[in-house]
């Protein structure tokens, strides 16, 4: 079963609330900035994202905050 865009950024939204990060929409390219990622919170977050579907993601360095990491996530087709 898929789940629309509001649906996952809605998922995210939960996941980032409960880690203490910071999500970041513009359109199709979705940002979350973190000082490190724990895996419990990582896994979600790309359960959440493969559930979804077509997106293409990287974890690097944050552009927005110095010495942070940040998931890039591009968002191939949006699914209404």
């Amino acid at each position: 079963m898929t789940m629309n865009y509001k649906e996952l950024i809605t998922r995210l939204v939960k996941i980032v609330d409960q880690a203490e990060y910071i999500l970041r929409v513009n359109g199709d390219v979705i940002f979350i900035d973190a000082d490190e990622f724990y895996l419990t919170y990582l896994n979600k977050i790309l359960f959440v994202l493969n559930r979804y579907g077509e997106v293409d993601w990287w974890i690097k360095p944050s552009n927005t905050f110095p010495n942070r990491v940040m998931i890039k996530v591009i968002v191939l087709t949006v699914i209404e």
